[in-house]
């Protein structure tokens, strides 16, 4: 679907009959709006290869992977820090992980169940979907 598309837009449709010689419709050509325009199909592909770009962790691996990047390299153009930018109650400021709290709750699951099917279980393909529980809190 285009982006113009899901922001609401239709194409336009133009419908012109042919008659037979007594008048009555006989068929109906109908024309219908380009749904994707130059400029559309040139933003989706250049917005997929910047994705394919990306390494696991969010950055263009040209530039993860480059002498540019090397913390050894001192005229290096860019260095990377994993981690949020957190203060500590001492007042140094650490680089923290972020919790995937689903992803853990996902983890747990299939480390459960290893345990309880034993160790040489074969788990491969097993998926365990993650759902969300809103919790009702007291006031």
């Amino acid at each position: 679907m285009s982006p113009q598309r899901l922001r609401g837009w239709e194409p336009a449709e133009t419908h012109t009959p042919s008659y037979d010689g007594s008048g009555r419709v006989v068929s109906v050509r109908v024309e219908r709006e380009s749904e994707w325009t130059t400029e559309q199909v040139a933003l989706v592909m250049g917005v997929e290869e910047y994705e394919r770009s990306l390494g696991r962790h969010g950055q263009p691996m040209d530039e993860a992977m480059s002498p540019d990047s090397d913390p050894s390299n001192r005229n290096g153009a860019r260095i990377y820090k994993a981690g949020v930018p957190t203060v500590t109650p001492e007042g140094k400021v650490i680089y923290a992980p972020l919790v995937d709290y689903a992803q853990r709750a996902q983890d747990d699951a299939m480390e459960a169940y290893k345990k309880s099917a034993g160790e040489s279980a074969n788990l491969s393909g097993l998926v365990f979907p993650v759902e969300v529980i809103e919790r009702r809190l007291h006031q």
